[in-house]
């Protein structure tokens, strides 16, 4: 099984992303800045808990906001 997500954004592409992903109470999961030109960031998630997770790109023209629900089946 993966620990990996792919999280694919429709930026500016002149620019760079910071992306950042929080859980619902806020507290910061990760944080990149992501160069110009990359139009995908791949995630490692192994360490995240099951939950929900708000995934947030901000450039100096957007903000965008994406809900993501992690699951990891077949752990025991």
């Amino acid at each position: 099984m993966s620990d990996l997500i792919t999280i694919k954004f429709d930026m500016p592409q002149n620019e760079f992303i910071h992306i950042m992903v929080t859980d619902p109470m806020g507290k910061m999961a990760f944080s990149d800045i992501i160069p110009e030109g990359t139009t995908d960031k791949e995630l490692r998630i192994g360490s995240f808990p099951d939950g929900i997770y708000f995934v947030r790109l901000i450039n100096s023209d957007k903000t965008t906001f994406a809900r993501v629900k992690i699951v990891k089946l077949g752990q025991q």
